[in-house]
């Protein structure tokens, strides 16, 4: 089309089609992160997401540079925080690929915080579409609800399901490896099992699946769509002040309908986050209300559209949910006489975490590299090997570097100073138009529909609890589009959901998690200020709306060559090389799934991990003694270790390799290889009992002196026993060894 013709296109016109449908697609792209685990973003599972937002985005220019719809963009403060942000973990990432830490982890997190940059773009162009707004409102508030619904569900239904599958999956384990036989009928339920649970049960010893076995038991807190509950419980708080706004903003006044809808959407949000045991969330939740009512009560902007007798009335249903939960074994005492031991432990997660900080203060850990890292700095004693340091600040200092911290701080800053303002009234005069309930139908459906044909193609497995998700939220979508059907919402409640989410995070994982972070751009989003001037504004024309387009496609082709590709063939041949090796036991066929994985995939350090294993198994099954399978298994190993330098458990195993050769050959070469192997792990994980406990039985087999290292790491079991960390607890065989090399005079 020449330049004449296209000048004649009116933009005016062809803006209504893209704001319809681009409304759409942006808030099915926003909730399809509520369906998938958010803290899984490290592994590449959710590399799909940033691929499609990425797409968008490309398509979104392009068609605005069909269509000659110049672009202006106003720069601000947020805009440059959340840049910042962006940058500081892209920098972080290369500073990986210079050999100190996991780079296929580091890669993945890098495109999903592109993605968060692309989404923030988004919502500073489709949010523009005086539609747009009040549909994101509505179709989260819905779909979260819908979310709660589920883990209600979770609690009482599914996780004891769970738990008597585990312990059956279990016992068909111990007795299929301790040679008993197994009726065909319970051979048919271990594969079912195995099918649905996968193969990792019979890789752990029986110490290790009694622990797992107990954690199933104990953990019945909702997670709705997510891994864990205190991710989950960040998406309960924003919806609870969403649905909170309806009561101080006076659209209509409410009627039965109303008060029902909003009542039961209430009530299911509320005792979700109840039930998630979430102290930390519920301080938010908390903070957030208090700061509230303040604000509102200081603007004399209480605008109530109930009856004042629903105040007392909802202190009273309060009241009745938390003696429902406590009854039903969701509450317990444990709740509250526990929290000082979860503030210890926070307080050591903290301190470790800062000294790692203090000698990475520029980079960090780097993205995807904490838990590695961390575990150098753990503190005796300490409880968990974490993957976040349970705090935004720390979180993002680790994982972005200084210039993500520096983003994140002024992130707070200008969302507080927003929120704050004493111009900030009750928003716009001119309400947006009302959200239709096909509309709202639509934006459940689409990103239900997008999740479960995702996982079918990628992993071959339907989600059919999705279903009763989605069925639930398109029911509760006809309810609120026909009562409650949001058009605005208060600065007020923007600026208190974002504090509950801060307090909520201050002791809570989930800065690192792209769910819980593009939460935090839309409320910053919606309250910002459009009046002020901005840093700079910049305007796009056809050829830079073409090329932003091009860039655009550009990073989408780049995100599944180098990461959602190689991520999910090598997760597909893994998979099926460990079906093959533990239930069918064909070797060869295994091997060959292994190598095309470490193939398809050559930042990754798992398929010459698991390579490593198979070797190390056929050099066992030939008595010890076709030793090329014990160098091929100790190559493949190094090779594990070389592209994921500072994990620990990949070098334990290799000492643990070295040393059960020492103990067949007693070849002196091979027992230094081993004592070298442990030094070289207890350097990155010190306070690891059962590490110092191989170093020291190492070292003694060599008549090497190791009676400091033996005290040390019986120091170390005495702390687990004291603070009854049972699952790191030495075995009562290995901790005599200890004490007879402590005691010895050698």
């Amino acid at each position: 089309m020449s330049q004449k013709k296209r000048n004649k296109s009116q933009p005016d016109k062809a803006a209504a089609p893209e704001s319809s449908w681009g409304a759409l697609v942006l808030v099915s792209l926003f909730l399809c992160r509520f369906l998938v685990p958010t803290e899984a973003v490290d592994q590449g599972h959710t590399l799909w997401i940033a691929f499609l937002w990425f797409g968008f985005a490309a398509l979104t220019f392009f068609l605005r540079w069909r269509d000659l719809q110049a672009v202006q963009l106003r720069w601000s403060w947020l805009d440059l925080a959340v840049a910042a942000m962006v940058l500081g973990h892209i920098f972080s990432g290369i500073m990986i690929f210079t050999g100190t830490g996991n780079q296929r982890s580091a890669l993945n997190m890098m495109w999903e915080w592109a993605s968060l940059g692309v989404l923030w773009m988004m919502l500073k162009l489709h949010l523009q579409n005086r539609q747009t707004r009040p549909l994101l409102l509505n179709a989260i508030v819905v779909m979260v609800v819908a979310l709660s619904v589920l883990g209600i569900w979770q609690h009482y239904v599914w996780f004891p399901q769970q738990a008597q599958a585990y312990e059956a999956l279990v016992d068909y384990t111990q007795r299929t490896q301790s040679g008993k036989k197994l009726s065909s009928e319970e051979r048919q339920e271990f594969q079912k099992l195995t099918d649905e649970y996968g193969t990792e049960v019979a890789t752990l010893d029986a110490s290790a699946r009694m622990s797992m076995l107990s954690r199933v038991r104990d953990s019945v807190e909702p997670i709705g769509r997510f891994a864990l509950t205190n991710s989950f419980a960040t998406l309960l708080i924003a919806a609870l002040f969403l649905l909170a706004n309806p009561l101080l903003f006076a659209q209509d006044k409410a009627n039965l309908r109303t008060a029902i809808v909003l009542g039961s959407a209430l009530i299911f949000v509320l005792f979700c986050l109840i039930l998630t045991k979430s102290r930390s969330a519920w301080a938010g939740a908390i903070a957030g209300a208090v700061l509230l009512i303040l604000l509102q009560w200081k603007r004399s902007r209480v605008v109530f559209t109930f009856p004042r007798w629903t105040v007392p009335s909802g202190m009273l249903l309060l009241a009745i949910l938390i003696g429902w939960a406590t009854m039903t074994g969701g509450l317990d005492p444990q709740v509250i006489s526990e929290a000082p031991k979860s503030l210890q432990y926070r307080l050591e997660y903290w301190t470790s975490t800062a000294q790692l900080l203090r000698d990475n203060p520029v980079f960090g850990a780097g993205p995807g590299n904490f838990r590695q890292l961390y575990l150098k700095y753990k503190l005796p004693g300490a409880s968990e090997e974490i993957i976040d340091p349970h705090n935004l600040f720390l979180g993002i200092w680790a994982g972005g570097g200084l210039l993500a911290l520096i983003g994140l701080l002024l992130f707070i800053a200008v969302v507080m100073k927003n929120g704050l303002k004493p111009t900030a009234e009750t928003g716009s005069a001119v309400l947006p138009p009302a959200v239709s309930m096909r509309d709202l139908i639509t934006s459940q459906i689409l990103p239900i529909a997008t999740v479960l044909g995702v996982l079918y193609l990628i992993e071959g497995s339907f989600e059919v609890v999705l279903l009763g998700v989605g069925g639930v939220s398109v029911l509760f979508a006809v309810f609120f589009a026909s009562s409650i059907n949001q058009r605005n919402i208060l600065p007020a409640s923007i600026l208190a959901a974002s504090v509950a989410i801060i307090v909520h995070l201050l002791a809570a994982s989930g800065i690192e998690m792209p769910a819980i972070v593009m939460m935090l751009f839309l409320f910053a989003m919606l309250g910002e200020d459009q009046s002020e001037s901005p840093l700079l504004s910049t305007s796009l024309d056809n050829r830079r709306l073409l090329g932003v387009a091009g860039l655009m496609t550009v990073l989408a082709l780049g995100c599944v060559k180098t990461a959602l590709v190689p991520v999910r063939l090598a997760a597909i041949s893994i998979q099926t090389g460990n079906y093959r090796l533990i239930s069918e036991g064909n070797t060869q066929l295994a091997k060959r799934d292994f190598e095309e994985a470490a193939t398809a995939d050559p930042l990754s350090p798992e398929p010459p991990q698991q390579l490593a294993m198979l070797n190390y198994r056929l050099w066992d099954q030939s008595n010890r003694r076709r030793t090329e399978f014990f160098e091929q298994a100790v190559e493949e190993l190094e090779q594990s270790i070389r592209l994921d330098p500072t994990a620990v458990a990949r070098i334990r195993l290799l000492g643990n390799l070295w040393d059960q050769r020492f103990k067949q050959t007693q070849n002196v070469e091979h027992g230094q290889r081993a004592v070298e192997t442990y030094r070289q792990a207890v350097a990155l994980y010190p306070n690891f009992s059962a590490l110092q406990a191989e170093y020291a039985i190492a070292l003694d087999r060599l008549n090497e002196d190791a009676t400091s290292v033996a005290q040390f790491a019986l120091e170390l079991d005495d702390l687990n026993r004291t603070n009854q960390h049972t699952d790191k607890v030495l075995a009562d065989e290995i901790r005599s060894q200890l004490e007879a090399i402590a005691n010895s005079t050698r």
